[in-house]
């Protein structure tokens, strides 16, 4: 799981970056490059879907540390 959330941190700050850029371009730059604006939106829904995963993961290995804790409780 630690290799999913690092790689979902890498990805925001990746993200992040594109932000900054984007917001430091003024407003021809950014009409003059779409792909720009292309990018930073897949990086977004990446970040979005990474996030998802990490989180699904979370709560998968939470229940098996449960059930694990329970059986050598008994």
């Amino acid at each position: 799981m630690s290799r999913l959330i690092e790689a979902a941190q890498r990805l925001k700050s990746a993200t992040d970056a594109l932000e900054r850029v984007a917001v430091e371009a003024s407003p021809s730059a950014q009409t003059a490059d779409p792909g720009l604006n292309e990018a930073l939106e897949q990086a977004r829904r990446e970040n979005q879907e990474l996030s998802e995963a990490a989180d699904q993961v979370a709560v998968r290995l939470d229940r098996a540390i449960k059930r694990i804790q329970s059986l050598l409780e008994t």
